[in-house]
């Protein structure tokens, strides 16, 4: 009896030494680190701002004479349009338009010049997709002697002697324009859009002895526009043309601006 019991515990203790222990789960080997992704590209730089590289300039001419404005905008751009216009209305057919917009270049030519219908404002208008630039100039026309066209409208009185010219500036820059009257007398007046300008901090106006002097010491984008000088001598005017296109400053923000027109005011 205690025989085949210690056969039957030995058979029992036999089979739990013979139960085989399950294999140690495998563990994957790790997976290889993608690769980082590159930084996406910058985005391409904005396009160069539309300017004027070269306004036209104001000139005095004899009845008959031939005269030609010319403007250069920059980048140029098949794109580009240009309109012309005098005193307000359409050039005549009489006077050569000429555009190269690729090239950027607007030009009016006349083979003779007629007074005075040829005589006055000359506006540039150049749109280019959303962008509008504005320049302008003067041209003074002289009468032909009365003997040989009489009933002409008198002359004008010739005041200026040397026109203020137009010009492209950047935001945050000082801006002068001058002019000059034949009298040392003469005094003058300025105007921005049909608006009369006042002396101050941003706008400083000077004669002397028959120069005149327009100055912004800092220039803003808010600037540009189409101004007149108005020379005035014994009750009689002139008015010369000119306009102004000052380029909002890469490096400028509203900020600095501010700061540096804080600093010219006191």
């Amino acid at each position: 009896h205690s025989e085949e019991s210690r056969t039957e515990v030995t058979t029992s203790s036999s089979r739990g030494r013979a139960k085989k222990e399950s294999p140690p789960a495998e563990v994957p080997p790790p997976k290889p680190k993608e690769p980082t992704p590159p930084p996406p590209p910058p985005p391409p730089p904005p396009p160069p701002a539309l300017k004027f590289s070269k306004h036209p300039a104001s000139v005095s001419v004899a009845d008959a004479d031939p005269f030609e404005l010319v403007a250069m905008v920059a980048p140029g751009s098949q794109k580009l349009a240009g309109k012309w216009t005098v005193n307000g209305r359409p050039v005549s057919d009489e006077v050569e338009v000429v555009a190269d917009a690729a090239a950027g270049r607007f030009a009016l030519k006349a083979a003779e010049a007629l007074y005075p219908d040829d005589g006055g404002v000359y506006r540039l208008e150049v749109t280019g997709g959303e962008a509008l630039l504005v320049t302008q100039c003067s041209v003074r026309v002289a009468p032909p002697p009365a003997e040989e066209e009489p009933g002409l409208p008198p002359p004008p009185p010739v005041i200026i002697a040397e026109f203020p010219t137009s010009a492209t500036a950047e935001e945050g820059t000082s801006v002068s324009v001058t002019a000059k009257a034949n009298s040392a007398e003469a005094t003058a007046t300025w105007s921005k859009d049909g608006a009369p300008l006042t002396d101050s901090d941003r706008f400083q106006m000077v004669t002397n002895g028959g120069q005149f002097t327009l100055s912004i010491p800092v220039a803003l984008s808010t600037d540009s526009g189409c101004y007149q000088l108005v020379a005035e001598l014994n009750g009689a005017k002139e008015t010369a043309a000119f306009a102004l296109q000052i380029l909002p400053g890469e490096d400028v923000n509203q900020k600095d601006l501010q700061s540096i027109l804080d600093q010219h005011s006191e």
